[in-house]
């Protein structure tokens, strides 16, 4: 992007901004919302994600609680039952791929639900716990054609990863490559055309970590030049809280800002204990119905609009590839 075209469409009109640090901007045509950096730039960041000493020394079970598999294997029966099951065959085994798959909790309800998994993951710590704690197929490292050799998918997921890559259009069709005719890829990601996206704008909290390089929106998708490759469909969603929760997070951000500036410390992002909301107990649960109450006309104006927060996009691999 640094003859100020957009990396997706190369179109030139939008609107430039800044925010966390960095320049931004959101193209007019494409809808996507692309940090403003050369590849040596992208490739230069150093964020971390790792858990730390907390969920490494935690055991088997309440890592699988801390990730909320139970309720991931729901999702994901629910996505394999209504999207996948004419595609997926029934007398052989049936294969997943998770592509930055974390600590595993779709590698574990997938195995659940019968498959023969794999996952990739860049995290070390992330990839430890999957790998010594829970037992899981996983790669430590960034996915790469030449990792998955010659394999090919009857599902893969894509959830909250393709806002993480520079270069999105070939990232999917790499994925696409590597599905079988018929198989299903389920591309979970923020929404840049959302109500809470367009209301918070440089405050969006989904600019904030240092590696969200595109934030895409269902327009997008019409620019990477799938037509021939899958068949797409494209899904909104949030939780009914999720609007006074942002909110409520933007300005928490806004107050430790000021007061780290203050006292000219910098503390170090990470996992120290669960966040409120994914406690189990009476405070979660209250504090869950206060922000649900808190965002309800704005709930019910993005369910109005199609403009949820969060995009679901199931790509299903054409049978016939031109």
């Amino acid at each position: 992007m640094a003859d100020g075209a957009c990396r997706i469409c190369l179109g030139k009109s939008g609107r430039a901004f800044s925010a966390n640090g960095f320049a931004w901007f959101h193209c007019s045509r494409c809808g996507a919302v692309q940090k403003v950096l050369t590849h040596r730039q992208y490739l230069d960041l150093n964020p971390t994600y790792d858990p730390g000493e907390y969920l490494d020394s935690a055991s088997r079970e309440h890592i699988e609680q801390f990730l909320r598999v139970d309720h991931t294997t729901k999702v994901l029966d629910r996505i394999v039952r209504q999207q996948a099951k004419k595609s997926l065959p029934s007398n052989e085994p049936r294969t997943f791929l998770d592509v930055g798959c974390g600590m595993g909790s779709y590698l574990l309800a997938a195995r659940r639900l019968g498959f023969d998994v794999v996952g990739f993951e860049p995290s070390a710590d992330h990839a430890h716990v999957a790998t010594k704690h829970l037992h899981l197929p996983v790669i430590a490292d960034y996915f790469s054609l030449e990792r998955v050799a010659d394999r090919k998918f009857d599902l893969i997921m894509l959830s909250h990863v393709i806002e993480h890559i520079y270069a999105p259009g070939q990232f999917l069709h790499d994925l696409l490559s590597v599905l079988k005719p018929g198989g299903t890829l389920i591309v979970i990601t923020p929404n840049s055309d959302s109500v809470v996206a367009w209301l918070t704008g440089r405050l969006w909290p989904m600019l904030k970590p240092v590696d969200h390089v595109t934030m895409m929106c269902a327009k997008t998708y019409s620019f990477f030049g799938l037509d021939e490759l899958a068949d797409i469909e494209h899904r909104r969603s949030e939780y009914a809280y999720e609007f006074a929760a942002t909110f409520a997070a933007v300005m928490k951000a806004k107050i430790k800002q000021r007061s780290a500036a203050k006292i000219g410390t910098v503390r170090r992002a990470g996992f120290i204990s669960p966040p409120p909301l994914r406690r189990l107990g009476r405070g979660a649960l209250m504090l869950k119905w206060a922000l649900t109450v808190a965002s309800a006309p704005w709930w019910l104006l993005a369910v109005a609009t199609r403009k949820q927060a969060c995009l679901t996009s199931i790509l299903v691999r054409k049978a016939i590839a031109h």
